[in-house]
């Protein structure tokens, strides 16, 4: 309990919520962002794993202990880079929400929702290898 406390706090302070747009309507492509692990750069927040069969990971290292979290992602709307990630194990939310902003081989930024993608953080950087 302490744990998922612990996390969710981090999650929540580590997102800023604000509204931004995105003029960018292009898909991202499933070898740029599915089936690897994204690692925040300065360890700020959770490493994420989006798998192509619909299962989702992370995994945040807090005080030396790392916390693991598991569950389910869909595309709610691909064109718009907006994602849900739900059925949330080891978390203290059972949802949340992605809003991908900018997407390379090696790099991408997502802005995250706790309300229903109503409104989104600041963006987050992430990158694909563990330095």
């Amino acid at each position: 309990m302490k744990t998922k406390l612990m996390l969710c706090l981090l999650l929540i302070s580590s997102v800023s919520f604000t509204s931004c747009s995105n003029d960018d309507d292009s898909s991202p492509s499933s070898s740029q962002f599915e089936d690897k692990w994204w690692y925040s750069p300065d360890n700020s927040t959770l490493d994420l794993f989006f798998n192509s069969d619909g299962t989702y990971e992370s995994v945040f290292v807090f005080g030396g202990t790392e916390m693991e979290s598991n569950g389910e992602w869909e595309w709610v709307n691909e064109s718009a880079r907006i994602l849900r990630v739900y059925n949330l194990q080891g978390n203290a939310t059972n949802e949340f929400y992605g809003k991908v902003l900018t997407l390379t081989d090696d790099t991408m930024s997502i802005q995250m929702s706790l309300d229903d993608g109503e409104s989104y953080s600041a963006a987050i950087p992430y990158v694909d290898t563990n330095e």
